[in-house]
């Protein structure tokens, strides 16, 4: 099986950001089970329509535009020639009134293609219904890692602007450093901008116990004594993007890996990143009944921070049974973290010393990455505390997220070692992530090689599905990416045997999501999405139907049927038809010599599309 048109090629980004404010809230402690209404569907993409109404179906005159420019994260060209996709967010209605908004993976494909111009602009006019805002909006062109922006909301004869700065799938050191230093100012400036990001402490919580963990300190053992903990599929947020209800868990996380790292990142790290802000997110979601704060976050999602955090799906850290709320910074003194109660805790670029004892936040060795004092990240903070005069960006409590990028580059350390390495006493709950025998897709084309960093590969198609057969095998390949300014890095490689035939060959973990055993068939695009037809002449059409993240559904049987009053004015040929490969099947429609509009209703399963046809003179 492979992705249809409207899906794969990697695309790691700098962000685009979108401010959250966290107002008063009574805490939201779970959803309802109770049946939710669909309020996201547009008029035209409502796949229950009734095939077999004799009326014409009401177009719908509601519309809105997306607009922007594409660019060249780098050197900030405009890049020509790049598709854009547009996909429908489905937002449900619970019966309380609460919104929520479906998984990024459940969206509606319109299929509208788009490109952008020479200037790398683009516009796209979108179908709107009263509750149908939320749009999902992909970004990728040749040789570059896929971007996309998964909440852009429309409003009724309104311009939504989407700006994508697109990164090279192949980059040189100088390039990673430059992606390095913007993805950093960008960072810096988000959150100047959305104080809600900053991590801060409780100071009126009373200290934690110490708790001495009952299992063996050797790693080897370590991770046998391995927790169960139950972690939601949805969360509540407030004013995420301009959304307040429940949103996927995984979705927002990849929000947030997407904005604190960016997908120039060791996969390690972002894995490690993944982990801990699920945990942050759910402790505080579970101490206050809101998921956000505390976090950057950013809806323009890097595909490779996507991966990490599906690779990891509900995986979390916990100390004595509970979830922690896992603290993490940019960068410490680099010879180690600071205790808890010493963290540099500041609001609006003060540098204020303090905080409440927390056992599992101790002082922790780091990698001796530089100090801020050499970088151009604000504010540094020079400050005495722990005994001690130290640099620190951030608070330095915690996950240090400089030093976990060398510890994986430069070190070999897997997502596990990283986060034992900067938390005290915890266990990892839900494990494992990504594991033999697991399902994948991969997300971008992909090298298959026949042994980790070899030269001899086979290039696998992005959207292929496959089966984990061993790994993972860390390995440092000095022919292929960069650490620290100089070629070369550690990967993290999985032997898979793919379902196009490519057997046994290893790939980076980087573009192999974790994914479910079939493509089951979610959506049903018809294009053209209408056809007009002299007399006795003929058109043809295709119909794709497409499952989770794309995927093409290959052996589907597609009907076609003409309404009562249609039937006087075309003929359709065949009746029924299979999709291909490509989860597409093909039909031909034939006007007769009777003038005027038609209408053909095409099911697969429990999808339904239409297009309108019209005859003329």
């Amino acid at each position: 099986m492979r992705n249809i048109s409207f899906g794969i090629a990697l695309l790691p980004a700098i962000f685009t950001a979108l401010t959250v404010s966290l107002p008063t809230y009574n805490a939201h402690a779970g959803a309802t089970s109770s049946t939710p209404t669909v309020l996201s569907i547009p008029k035209g993409l409502d796949h229950s329509a009734n095939p077999n109404s004799n009326s014409t179906d009401e177009i719908t005159k509601a519309k809105g535009w997306i607009t922007g420019c594409v660019t060249d994260a780098v050197t900030d060209s405009p890049l020509a020639k790049v598709q854009i996709e547009v996909h429908a967010r489905i937002v449900d209605k619970l019966p309380d009134g609460t919104l929520k908004l479906r998984s990024m993976e459940e969206t509606i494909p319109l299929g509208i293609a788009s490109y952008t111009n020479s200037k790398g602009k683009f516009k796209v006019k979108v179908p709107l219904d009263k509750d149908t805002n939320y749009f999902k909006v992909i970004a990728y062109a040749e040789g570059y890692q896929k971007l996309q922006n998964v909440m852009v909301r429309v409003e009724h004869l309104k311009r939504s602007v989407v700006d994508f700065q697109l990164i090279k799938v192949e980059l040189t050191p100088q390039e990673v450093e430059i992606l390095d230093q913007k993805h950093e100012l960008q960072k810096m400036n988000l959150l100047e901008k959305n104080p809600s990001f900053i991590q801060t402490m409780d100071t009126t919580k009373k200290s934690e116990d110490e708790y001495t963990p009952h299992y063996p300190t050797d790693m080897k053992e370590f991770f046998l004594y391995q927790q169960t903990y139950m972690v939601p599929d949805q969360v509540y947020v407030v004013n995420l993007g301009g959304f307040t209800g429940y949103i996927n868990l995984d979705d927002f996380i990849s929000g947030v890996v997407s904005a604190e790292l960016g997908g120039s990142f060791p996969f390690e790290t972002l894995k490690a990143q993944a982990v801990a802000s699920r945990s942050y997110a759910l402790e505080r979601y579970n101490g206050t009944g809101v998921a956000n704060g505390g976090q950057a976050y950013t809806s323009t999602i890097n595909d490779t921070c996507r991966t990490a955090t599906v690779n990891t799906s509900k995986i979390v850290i916990l100390y004595g049974g509970n979830v922690i709320s896992a603290y993490f910074s940019a960068r410490c003194n680099g010879d180690s973290t600071l205790n808890s109660e010493d963290g540099v805790w500041h609001k609006s670029g003060t540098c204020s010393v303090g905080g409440n004892y927390v056992a599992y936040a101790r002082s922790r060795p780091c990698s001796g990455h530089v100090k801020c004092s050499v970088t151009a990240e604000t504010p540094c903070c020079n400050v005495t505390t722990g005994g001690r005069n130290v640099y620190i960006y951030g608070h330095g409590v915690g996950m240090c997220q400089r030093g976990s990028e060398q510890f994986a580059c430069r070190d070999g350390k897997d997502w596990q070692q990283i986060l034992t390495g900067y938390y005290t006493g915890i266990t990892i709950a839900n494990l494992p992530a990504l594991d033999v025998g697991n399902r994948i897709l991969t997300t971008s084309k992909v090298n298959a090689r026949s042994t980790p960093c070899s030269s001899n590969l086979i290039e696998v198609p992005s959207g292929t599905y496959g089966t984990i057969m061993a790994g993972p095998n860390i390995s440092f390949c000095s022919n292929l990416g960069t650490c620290n300014g100089s070629s070369g890095t550690y990967w993290t490689w999985w032997q898979a045997d793919y379902d196009n035939g490519v057997i046994g060959k290893w790939s980076v973990e980087n573009y192999l999501k974790k994914t479910h055993s079939t493509c089951e068939a979610m959506a049903i695009i018809v294009s053209p999405g209408s056809l007009t037809l002299k007399r006795m002449a003929s058109g043809d059409v295709t119909v794709a139907v497409a499952g989770v993240d794309g995927c093409a559904v290959e052996g589907e049987t597609v009907t076609a049927t003409i309404n009562k009053a249609g039937k006087k004015r075309i003929s359709i040929s065949p009746t029924s038809s299979m999709t291909d490969g490509n989860g597409e099947a093909a039909f031909t429609i034939t006007a007769r010599k009777k003038t005027g509009m038609a209408k053909v209703y095409f099911n697969a399963g429990s999808l339904n599309t239409s297009i309108t046809v019209m005859v003329i003179k």
